[in-house]
């Protein structure tokens, strides 16, 4: 086991594996050739966004922050930003992308699942699809730990149901790390009772039947419309949300 390893704590065969997959894949920039597939989501990461704007002054935590791009943003807006990710080339080159805007943030390596922070550290936390691919049962503990009284964390996590997306996963799994397991009801039913001040919003059921439209000059109106629809659907049969693509995790300490 390398130094950097030990130091990270990572003596689980799963979490090594972590840093690995991970490390390959920013370095290879695999995830371009999907890109286009992601850009779906443009309503659930404006939400999210939308979310994370009060960041001013504030300490913020990022987990997994990959290559940095948020974390700059945030960071551009005000905030002071801590930002972690168990990928040593990410953090790397996060840090050198932050040194040519001229910003100070906190770049760590580090597991999130023994964050290397204070009680009580943060006003804000938040990450994109990253709880999945960790032990929920240690990571959710450690983000109240170290999140503020009247603190919230924000998250945009991908749901296991719906059978559209695990056939898009099975297509594609050299994108997928073997430890990765997609949110099911039972994990955010974890979630809740360790933040009972939590708010889940499902992104995502019909609306998956607009993308085959993502290259038409009406597609927003196509997906606004299905998007809709999908809200009064799960006001009307709650149970469905659990077919939605995406869910966002709005946590308050």
């Amino acid at each position: 086991m390398s130094m950097q390893n030990a130091d990270l704590g990572l003596k689980e065969d799963r979490k090594l594996r972590e840093k690995i997959f991970h490390d390959e894949i920013f370095e290879a920039k695999a995830r371009r050739k999907v890109s286009k597939y992601y850009s779906f989501n443009e309503s659930i990461r404006q939400k999210f966004i939308e979310l994370l704007s009060d960041c001013a002054s504030k300490n913020i935590l990022e987990i997994g922050c990959g290559l940095g791009l948020f974390a700059i943003s945030m960071a551009s807006k005000g905030a002071r930003v801590s930002a972690i990710d168990i990928s040593e080339y990410a953090i790397k080159t996060a840090k050198q992308k932050a040194t040519k805007e001229n910003l100070e943030i906190d770049f760590r390596i580090m597991d999130a699942e023994s964050l290397k922070f204070r009680n009580n550290d943060f006003e804000l936390i938040y990450g994109i699809s990253i709880l999945h691919h960790l032990d929920l049962k240690r990571v959710i503990p450690e983000i109240k730990r170290v999140i503020k009284i009247g603190g919230k964390a924000i998250f945009i996590e991908p749901m296991e149901h719906n059978p559209f997306i695990k056939t898009f996963r099975f297509l594609t799994p050299r994108l997928r790390s073997k430890d990765e397991h997609p949110l099911r009801m039972k994990d955010l039913q974890l979630i809740s009772k360790r933040f009972p001040g939590y708010e889940f919003k499902y992104y995502y059921f019909l609306a998956l039947f607009a993308f085959p439209f993502c290259k038409f000059p009406f597609y927003d109106k196509i997906q606004h419309f299905f998007e809709r629809l999908d809200r009064k659907i799960f006001a009307i049969i709650p149970s469905l949300k659990k077919f939605s693509w995406q869910v966002l995790l709005i946590l308050e300490k």
